[in-house]
């Protein structure tokens, strides 16, 4: 197998996780209150830690919903990508696994507390939530034409796929200064 194959192979394990109902794509910390209110709520996000630096996939769940600091309700694991081989891997912990739905449902089944360390509270992943009606996919948009650029990112014409399957026309604003940002209009 070739390099190109094997990314493209790796891509494809990867891509797994965006094809589960727990995955939420690039997702603010900050809506996370709102999204998961039991211990054992969790979800998969992306998150780019600086930028520039590449993306990583990261579960966070609620593990200690009564703690007075909102700092310490909710952890976060990055999922870490290692490549052993030819093959790529994805492990949080010690524990190390052949997709990201595979690392998941693991510690669903299992009922295994998710990486413990400097914590009195054992995480356990519970229930996945699903992504929200005003979450959407990238596959759902699709852009046609530039219809214009400015100093801080460019303005397409699209279609957004609706969940009844419907497509409308919108305007995609693409913000390209600091961060690749996407509103729809």
């Amino acid at each position: 197998m070739g390099k190109k194959d094997k990314k493209k192979k790796d891509e494809e394990k990867e891509a797994l996780a965006e094809d589960q109902e727990y995955f939420h794509g690039f997702l603010d910390r900050q809506d996370l209150p709102a999204l998961l209110n039991e211990n054992g709520d969790f979800l998969v996000r992306t998150t780019e830690p600086n930028s520039g630096q590449s993306r990583q996939l990261v579960i966070s769940v609620m593990y200690d919903k009564t703690s007075n600091n909102e700092d310490n309700k909710i952890r976060h694991f990055i999922i870490q990508r290692t490549t052993k081989g030819k093959t790529a891997h994805y492990t949080i912990d010690e524990k190390t696994f052949k997709s990201v739905p595979d690392l998941v449902n693991y510690y669903v089944d299992k009922k295994e507390a998710v990486n413990v360390q400097n914590s009195s509270t054992p995480a356990y992943l519970k229930t996945p939530i699903s992504r929200q009606e005003w979450e959407l996919s990238h596959d759902d948009i699709a852009q046609i034409k530039k219809i214009g650029e400015g100093a801080f990112g460019e303005v397409w014409c699209g279609k957004l796929k609706l969940k009844s399957s419907r497509k409308v026309d919108v305007a995609i604003k693409v913000v390209s200064f600091f961060f690749n940002i996407v509103f729809i209009y």
